[in-house]
């Protein structure tokens, strides 16, 4: 897994191993015709970090991520180099359909 809310590595580690699997999987899947799939898979993957920093900061979380979502806004993970499969797709297609 590498996404364990346990994990002691650094958010730049933990974001440099999840965007070698996703590069890996955008490359296979980039010509399919999924445009529900990868906004999907980006939210998955930033409310499982969203959980490892709620962690690392000792705050419970009663009712799921709470105020998780505007302390780190989908803005901060791409500021942090995250790689987002939508983002990429929509690059994709933009520049195959010029």
């Amino acid at each position: 897994m590498k996404t364990p809310r346990a994990c002691g590595h650094a958010r730049s580690v933990v974001i440099a191993k999840v965007n070698r699997t996703l590069v890996g999987w955008f490359a296979y899947f980039k010509h399919s015709n999924v445009g529900t799939v990868f906004p999907a898979l980006d939210g998955w993957l930033r409310r499982r970090l969203r959980r490892i920093l709620l962690k690392r900061h000792k705050r419970r979380r009663h009712n799921g991520l709470g105020m998780a979502h505007s302390r780190w806004p989908n803005a901060f993970f791409a500021e942090h180099g995250l790689f987002s499969l939508a983002t990429a797709h929509a690059s994709l297609r933009q520049s195959v359909a010029r």
